[in-house]
């Protein structure tokens, strides 16, 4: 869930089900502006040891900094990040233009996320501890809306409303 604070921005956090009450599990840190804001992608064992991750897109109209959260007693704490990608179309209530999953069927869940000038999806991977770009996919039009990712293929919409089925590999 997003939290936002007038003074530092938007932070990230998590709750549980306790014994009579839902409660706040952890937090990240916010980020650090006010009238700033991030929006979650998912949660995955990008790694595949065993622990989840929480993936966010920081300021995704602005920087698009795509964000690997791991849960540390109270805390969020950022183990990677990698700028240059968007989960949101400016204007649009629609906040998932990213999915995960597994798409070379490899056992590890890869973040599928258009860059910031949405005319692109990046494969997103976990390499030696950080997030590194694996593949990248062009599309003729602006990706509008991110509608299923089925193993590889990723069905998108464009700007111009035309649908789309786009193979998402590594390269």
């Amino acid at each position: 869930m997003v939290k936002a604070y007038l003074d530092r921005g938007a932070a990230i956090v998590v709750y549980r089900i306790g014994r009579h009450a839902i409660e706040p599990l952890a937090e990240s840190p916010a980020i650090g502006q006010r009238n700033r804001w991030l929006n979650s992608v998912g949660v995955a064992d990008c790694t595949g040891s065993g622990q989840a991750m929480l993936a966010a897109v920081v300021t995704p109209n602005l920087a698009g900094s795509l964000r690997l959260y791991r849960l540390s007693g109270t805390a969020l704490v950022e183990v990677s990040r990698i700028d240059g990608f968007t989960n949101h179309r400016l204007g649009e209530r629609d906040l998932d233009l990213a999915r995960i999953g597994d798409i070379d069927e490899d056992g590890a869940p890869k973040i599928v996320v258009p860059f910031l000038t949405r005319r692109e999806l990046a494969a997103i991977g976990f390499k030696g501890g950080r997030a590194v770009v694996l593949g990248k996919t062009p599309v003729e039009q602006r990706v509008a809306r991110f509608l299923a990712l089925r193993g590889p293929r990723a069905t998108i919409e464009t700007d111009a409303g035309a649908r789309r089925d786009v193979i998402v590999g590594q390269n």
